[in-house]
């Protein structure tokens, strides 16, 4: 367990811990092959609508999701199946079960029903070859709920520190 910090506006929460929570394991030893981390300045140009300003904490970058749906972009040239982990922490209302759906390309591909708390943890998913095309692909997630966190003023739903992509072996 490791714990840490999430800021949320002028707010930081304490008693972050680093979680599971896959739906589908990442083999040991399987390559990534590609990384988006929304909070990066280098992947400002592939962040799409419904995100806030990229955020840091003594322990990661994230961006909120300040709308219900989010977009992403990733240009492939040679699509695959992959191994999809999405690291996540939630604005956590007691009374309410955040969801986080993922879509690529407008396909739906799965739901996760997220952890009941404010940690960050690591949502896993198989995304066959077929749902990505040669080109820029649109990776839209849809939450739940927004809600407001202490004095922050934004709607937040979910506060996103990567999208890995893991190659699936064909062992």
């Amino acid at each position: 367990m490791t714990r840490g910090w999430l800021r949320v506006g002028s707010i930081l929460l304490a008693g972050i811990v680093w979680g599971g929570g896959a739906a589908t394991a990442v083999s040991a030893g399987a390559e990534l092959i590609h990384e988006i981390v929304p909070g990066a300045v280098a992947e400002a140009d592939w962040i799409g609508r419904g995100w806030s300003h990229a955020e840091t904490n003594p322990e990661r970058t994230f961006r909120w999701m300040i709308a219900m749906e989010a977009d992403l972009y990733w240009d492939w040239t040679e699509p695959e199946a992959v191994t999809l982990t999405l690291i996540t922490g939630i604005a956590h209302q007691p009374y309410r079960r955040q969801r986080i759906g993922l879509f690529i390309n407008n396909r739906y591909v799965t739901e996760w029903l997220a952890k009941d708390d404010s940690a960050f943890h690591a949502y896993t998913t198989a995304v066959p070859a077929v749902y990505w095309q040669s080109g820029p692909n649109r990776i839209t997630l849809r939450a739940a709920y927004t809600t407001r966190l202490g004095a922050d003023r934004r709607s937040l739903a979910v506060a996103v520190e990567r999208l890995q992509f893991h190659r699936i072996s064909a062992d």
